[in-house]
């Protein structure tokens, strides 16, 4: 874990907006470089003030953050604090982040199964499960296990298929971010 600040006037509080870019043009590139970024699962939490109107602009970049997502859940700087604690199992440091929402809905998650038989529950090797949601899709291996990852939070519908059965849709499966469903 490494947090970073720039100086009130690289992080652009007390300095134009350009000098704060320069500072993230000069730094980015030496984390992206480095092994931490490249070897290791990481994730770069990039946080603006909150301003007078008490919104917090916050850029998600990571293997595990979903790529282009916008958020529409309201935020503030004590959900980024819990979103920290809860990925390093930590415990709130006070009240406010404590009853504060983590910004799950930034991360990834992953489906993992079977597809069986109907009959005698046998795993059916090479069977396409697909989600109805993102249409991704992976095959099972030969226990008929499947992982689909990195799929947004939220509900999916998956389909299995494979020649010579019946095409069967699994029910509405729900998936938290960073976490397996």
């Amino acid at each position: 874990f490494a947090w970073i600040t720039p100086d009130l006037c690289n992080d652009m509080h007390d300095c134009q907006v350009s000098v704060g870019d320069t500072w993230l043009q000069n730094n980015l590139p030496a984390i992206f470089q480095s092994p931490a970024w490249t070897s290791q699962k990481s994730v770069m939490l990039l946080v603006w003030d909150e301003g007078s109107t008490n919104h917090v602009a916050t850029v998600v970049v990571g293997s595990s953050a979903a790529h282009g997502y916008q958020s529409t859940a309201v935020y503030n700087h004590y959900s980024l604090l819990k979103t920290v604690e809860s990925a390093l199992g930590l415990a709130p440091l006070t009240s406010s982040d404590a009853n504060a929402s983590p910004m799950s809905d930034f991360f990834l998650g992953s489906i993992t199964g079977r597809v069986t038989r109907s009959s005698g529950g046998a795993g059916i090797s090479g069977a396409t499960v697909t989600d109805g949601i993102s249409g991704t899709s992976t095959v099972t291996d030969a226990s008929g296990g499947y992982t689909l990852a990195n799929v947004l939070p939220g509900s999916h519908s998956l389909t299995a298929s494979a020649t010579a059965f019946t095409t069967s849709s699994a029910q509405i499966v729900s998936v938290t971010a960073g976490q397996t469903a």
